[in-house]
């Protein structure tokens, strides 16, 4: 669990020394909120985590690009637009990875996740496509990339429980559980970036949000790392 070690330290340094993640405007902010993802895209480069080959690859550009979205949601109140293209070619890599390994979609989770997805777009985004069509279209685009990742993790999940696939039921439940909390991280952050922030909205971003990239890891290493 060496890679777990090392990003909850760097996790916990950007917590302590930004004020529980509330000082947003120093210096410190934008490298601090980016390192613990640009870490552990190095670490699964260079060969500390059980992921070999292409797969390992295409989780570190994924980790890679989630930085880089980091970085971007950082240094701008505008960050969130090309943030969200970043981060929604990362989630492409990692559905990459699970992709090939599913049989079939499971179609009632599909129907409710794409359903929540257009909620969230119809209440959201629709309203402000006249005005700001293109960042508008920019969301909207990286919603269903989004629910895509979470229909598919899902989906290899629930067959693992249809076929009796115990071996990977666990692993495939926390990437499962990796990208739904990935949903509910974004959910949360575009009601903030709409001015309708919930209490400690910013701390349960980021904590969904780093829980969300080290489960998906963990998921698809087949173990914690």
């Amino acid at each position: 669990m060496k890679c777990l070690t090392i990003f909850v330290l760097f996790v916990a340094i950007f917590y302590a020394q930004t004020s529980s993640f509330d000082h947003k405007h120093t210096w410190e902010y934008p490298v601090l909120k980016t390192l613990p993802c640009l870490v552990l895209s190095a670490l699964v480069h260079f060969g500390m985590s059980p992921l070999k080959g292409q797969e390992a690859s295409y989780h570190a550009k994924g980790l890679f690009l989630g930085a880089v979205g980091d970085l971007l949601l950082a240094l701008s109140e505008n960050g969130l637009y090309p943030g969200a293209v970043a981060f929604a070619i990362g989630h492409i890599y990692y559905m990459a990875v699970i992709a090939p390994k599913i049989i079939q979609i499971h179609i009632n989770l599909a129907l409710v996740a794409f359903v929540y997805a257009a909620g969230i777009n119809y209440a959201f985004l629709v309203p402000a496509l006249t005005a700001s069509p293109l960042s508008t279209l920019i969301m909207m685009a990286y919603s269903i990339i989004l629910t895509t990742g979470v229909v598919l993790a899902g989906s290899l999940y629930l067959q693992d429980e249809r076929i009796g696939k115990s071996a990977t039921k666990s692993s495939d439940l926390l990437l499962f559980a990796g990208f739904a909390l990935f949903m509910i991280s974004d959910s949360l952050l575009l009601l903030c970036y709409l001015g309708r922030p919930i209490p400690y909205s910013n701390q349960i971003v980021l904590f969904t949000y780093f829980g969300a990239q080290y489960a998906i890891l963990c998921g698809a290493s087949r173990q914690l790392v």
